[in-house]
């Protein structure tokens, strides 16, 4: 069927690739990201798919950060569809370090990346 160079062929450009880790940390993976962060988010291909991938969260993201995002993330962005987690200090902070630690392979992207 000739339909007159109808519908035209698509001008495409680069589509980068998702980043997909080992999700491999040096650290545990803590109990409370196991049984609930999971259920939205993916480290190392696996997981939810309702949050972003968390490989690479700690070079877009630093601690301190992330301790706000994870502590009160309504706080930050209102309407947004993550949760407030009822954890414990000590909970946050393994959280925390175990984030960042899955980034520890990939340097913060320099000024000029950006």
């Amino acid at each position: 069927m000739d339909l007159n160079g109808f519908p035209a062929d698509p001008r495409l450009g680069r589509v980068a690739a998702p980043v997909v880790t080992t999700g491999k940390s040096h650290l545990p993976k803590p109990q409370l990201f196991q049984t609930i962060c999971f259920a939205c988010h993916t480290v190392g291909g696996v997981g939810g798919n309702v949050g972003p991938p968390l490989d690479t969260i700690g070079t877009k993201m630093n601690e301190d950060d992330l301790k706000a995002w994870i502590s009160d993330p309504q706080k930050i962005k209102p309407g947004t569809a993550m949760p407030q987690i009822p954890m414990t200090a000590e909970q946050l902070d393994e959280m925390v370090a175990y984030l960042i630690s899955l980034s520890a392979e990939y340097p913060p992207p320099c000024a000029a990346q950006i």
